[in-house]
C-alpha cells in the first residue's frame, strides 16, 4: 500500500495544468429519511487526488493507507455537509474504490421533528471551474435532482 501512496504522490507531483480529463462531474445519491440520511458521492481518483493535494499541501507522502483513507474520508466530510434545522451533523463516511473512481457513503443520524435538511456540497468546486457535482436525491419517497456548482452549492429540503 505504501506504493501506492508514492505512485500517488509521483502522479498528483508531475500533475500538468491540463486534466487527465475532459469533463469534472461527480454523481451521488442522497436518501433522507425520519431519522437519517444516507449520502453516496462517486468521484474520480486523478480529481480527488488534486484535491487533497491543494488541502493538505502535498503533506501526505509518508501516511499509510489507513491514514490516507481518514485523509480522504475528511476531505469528502469538510466539503459535503448536511445540517438539520440549524444544526451542523457530523457523518460516518466509508468509501470503496472501483478503477478510476471511488464512491464515499456519509451516514448522517437525524432527529425527531426536523423542519428543514441543508445539503452543502463543495466538493472539488475550488479546483474545477467547470465542476458539477450532480446529486439524485429521495426525500420519503419522492425523488429530485439538483445540481451543485461553484454558483448553487446548497440545497434545502423542507420536510
Amino acid at each position: 500500500m505504501r506504493r501506492l501512496v508514492a505512485a500517488t504522490m509521483l502522479i498528483v507531483c508531475s500533475y500538468r495544468s491540463t486534466s487527465a480529463h475532459d469533463i469534472h462531474i461527480s454523481f451521488g445519491k442522497a436518501a433522507i429519511e425520519t431519522d437519517r440520511a444516507r449520502v453516496s458521492i462517486t468521484i474520480y481518483k486523478d480529481d480527488l487526488l488534486r484535491a487533497l493535494n491543494a488541502w493538505h499541501q502535498g503533506g501526505y507522502a509518508g501516511m499509510s493507507a489507513t491514514e490516507f483513507d481518514a485523509l480522504e474520508a475528511r476531505y469528502v466530510a469538510a466539503y459535503f455537509r448536511l445540517w438539520e434545522d440549524r444544526e451542523q451533523r457530523t457523518p460516518i463516511v466509508t468509501h470503496t474504490e472501483d478503477g478510476a473512481s471511488q464512491t464515499f457513503t456519509l451516514e448522517f443520524k437525524l432527529g425527531t421533528g426536523t423542519h428543514t435538511i441543508t445539503l452543502d456540497n463543495r466538493i472539488l468546486l475550488r479546483e474545477f471551474t467547470d465542476q458539477s457535482n450532480v446529486m439524485q436525491i429521495a426525500v420519503h419517497g419522492e425523488t429530485r435532482s439538483h445540481v451543485f456548482t461553484s454558483s448553487s452549492t446548497t440545497y434545502y429540503i423542507s420536510m
